[in-house]
């Protein structure tokens, strides 16, 4: 008997393990410079850690997550209290924020380096990666009474939350992006799946000659480019479920998962939708592209022209210079991000200036 438990833990301690070095939530120990310092404020749901001299940045990151924090919490159902430390640094400009559940902790960079290139709506880049990584804190806190996660939460809360960064990575990622583009401010409605270049990339995938099916976007692509597609691909499924089934189907699965994550989330999905992972793909992906036939009705295309094309190529901004020459901001696989100058007539790109985002022009 004895023996038994032991082997029944050590398999559910090897699958945890397994599944939590694959989660984008699990990260490695962060080296900081010697001389950096940090101060403390305390706001009503987390402890706010920031490097000494971003007052300002660290004030404004605090108000976000106060303001957001309600909202996420309706929309993931988490109703038990809810507190967490986050980490506010000033000393890398890669513009990158994280969750991780073991020790639970948000870490966000300060330096909006790459400017808007998630969501050029947002008004700054406080307000744009704050709500998002609040997402996964709180989606990290889902933990029902009974359950498998229950169990492993026996031994320590971190524990318990791991599981729920197990899985697609889209549905993780889909979620948080969800939740960042149900803002709107003066500019319009915020959040990549607002912004015309993440979305038109996703559509092109749908209504391609071999459409993108519900498995590719909730997967990681084997290339970059589509750029982070299981970020809007998840997106858009968690969408799709919230309008054919309502926010409580998706606050039930979140449930269902963690105590059954062996499962896995098709089974999640079938108890609180009815539906296996191939109906709903089957509905998801008709009912995508029945909203774009219904954008594109009556509309008449003339028919296109390549005038540049290359792997992983991301054109940006085109501006017509005259009849045959066009200014745009690219970048590819072989080729230095920057503003290129096209001749229709000779299809060659010549390079302007290398600069990383288009703010910079």
């Amino acid at each position: 008997m004895r023996i038994g438990r032991l082997w029944s833990w050590g398999i559910g301690l090897a699958w945890l393990l397994a599944g939590s070095t694959a989660a984008q939530s699990v990260y490695s120990v962060e080296y900081r410079p010697r001389d950096v310092r940090y101060d403390l404020v305390r706001t009503g749901h987390f402890d706010l850690i920031y490097q000494r001299g971003i007052d300002t940045l660290a004030i404004e990151a605090a108000d976000v997550l106060e303001r957001a924090f309600d909202p996420v919490a309706n929309f993931i159902g988490l109703s038990r209290r809810f507190r967490m430390p986050v980490v506010l640094n000033d000393f890398k400009d890669n513009s990158n924020g994280t969750v991780s559940p073991v020790p639970f902790v948000m870490e966000v960079e300060a330096s909006p380096i790459k400017g808007k290139i998630l969501s050029p709506t947002h008004r700054n880049w406080m307000e744009q990666v704050m709500p998002h990584e609040l997402a996964h804190a709180v989606h990290a806190e889902v933990r029902p009474a009974l359950g498998m996660g229950a169990l492993l939460g026996l031994g320590g809360r971190d524990f318990s939350r791991v599981i729920n960064f197990i899985g697609p990575p889209g549905w993780t990622e889909g979620l948080a992006t969800y939740f960042e583009s149900q803002d709107s401010t003066e500019a319009g409605l915020t959040g990549r799946l607002h912004f015309g270049v993440r979305a038109m990339e996703y559509d092109a995938g749908v209504s391609a000659r071999r459409p993108l099916r519900l498995a590719g976007a909730l997967s990681r692509s084997r290339y970059t480019q589509r750029f982070n597609r299981f970020y809007v691909g998840g997106a858009r499924f968690v969408q799709y479920l919230s309008e054919a089934y309502g926010t409580e189907a998706i606050q039930k699965t979140l449930r269902t998962y963690h105590r059954w994550p062996y499962f896995g989330l098709g089974f999640a999905l079938r108890l609180n939708t009815g539906k296996w992972t191939d109906e709903l793909g089957a509905e998801f992906e008709a009912d995508a592209l029945a909203k774009l036939g219904e954008r594109f009705a009556g509309q008449v295309f003339s028919d296109p022209e390549v005038v540049w094309s290359e792997p992983g190529l991301n054109a940006r901004r085109p501006r017509w210079l005259d009849g045959k020459t066009l200014l745009v901001h690219a970048s590819a696989y072989d080729r230095r991000p920057g503003f290129y100058r096209v001749d229709v007539d000779s299809r060659d790109p010549n390079a302007l200036a290398y600069e990383s985002v288009t703010e910079d022009f």
